[in-house]
């Protein structure tokens, strides 16, 4: 039996056509509620990367699973944390400026910055988040998450290599790098865990290539209608859109909450 229920913020519970959380989801979340279940959100966004999203839906959350897993919090409080092998962090960074290529980290202090001024990056954090990072070099912080942008694949694949320990998730322009074993899927169980749910109970919604692990993690994964393909061939149900109320018929499908 579901228990608790993990929903991806963008494409999946946020609408980038409306900028907005559609209505029947934000009604699905408070059925959800009502009849019980435990919900979360599991987004690669950092909390900084959060702080536009409406009030109301972050507040009516359970939990914020944050930066893929590396970060969960419980009502304003951090309950886990996994930085990034520290040491290796560093090598990377120093291939990444060697470089000049842009990047955006997060410590384990909520510093979330952009190692430089770059007006595509910002324009594509104001675009997404309706937010832009601090521009701050970094200074030896202990990291949470390095994100980075290169079309160069021959220094993509460098940049892998330097990653013996730490997690290198590929998404064409944009790459991401996290603590060992961290990512959306591990994020889910961790988060249910600690609320002593078990893995068989879970269940979570996504539409991107970085939900893959998540979607496959869950005792029942659902693809938005507007998921990737690659999302699709490996969910257990494909709902529609976000923009056609995909969320909430998944919801009603599946029995959680009834229709109104």
């Amino acid at each position: 039996m579901i228990k608790a229920i993990f929903f991806d913020i963008d494409g999946t519970s946020f609408s980038h056509t409306t900028d907005q959380i559609p209505a029947s989801a934000m009604h699905a979340f408070r059925m959800l509620k009502a009849n019980g279940y435990k919900i979360a959100i599991c987004t690669s966004r950092s909390l900084a990367e959060m702080s536009e999203l409406p009030r109301d839906y972050v507040d009516i959350m359970d939990a914020l699973v944050c930066i893929a897993g590396a970060q969960i919090y419980e009502k304003d409080r951090c309950i886990i944390q996994h930085p990034l092998v520290h040491e290796e962090a560093q090598q990377i960074i120093a291939f990444l400026d060697q470089h000049h290529l842009t990047y955006r980290w997060v410590s384990t202090d909520q510093d979330n910055c952009m190692n430089r001024h770059d007006d595509e990056i910002r324009a594509r954090f104001q675009m997404l988040y309706g937010m832009m990072p601090e521009t701050r070099p970094y200074a030896n912080q202990q990291l949470l998450h390095i994100l980075y942008y290169t079309h160069d694949e021959a220094l993509r694949d460098e940049i892998m290599a330097l990653c013996k320990q730490n997690y290198h998730i590929t998404l064409n322009y944009a790459n991401e790098i996290l603590a060992p074993n961290v990512n959306k899927g591990h994020g889910i169980i961790e988060c249910a865990a600690y609320w002593g749910i078990q893995p068989n109970e879970i269940a979570a919604f996504g539409d991107g290539y970085n939900d893959k692990e998540m979607i496959e993690s869950a005792e029942l994964g659902i693809a938005m209608g507007n998921a990737t393909d690659s999302l699709k061939a490996v969910a257990d149900y494909v709902t529609d859109d976000v923009d056609h109320d995909g969320l909430y018929r998944a919801c009603v499908h599946f029995g959680w909450i009834q229709p109104e």
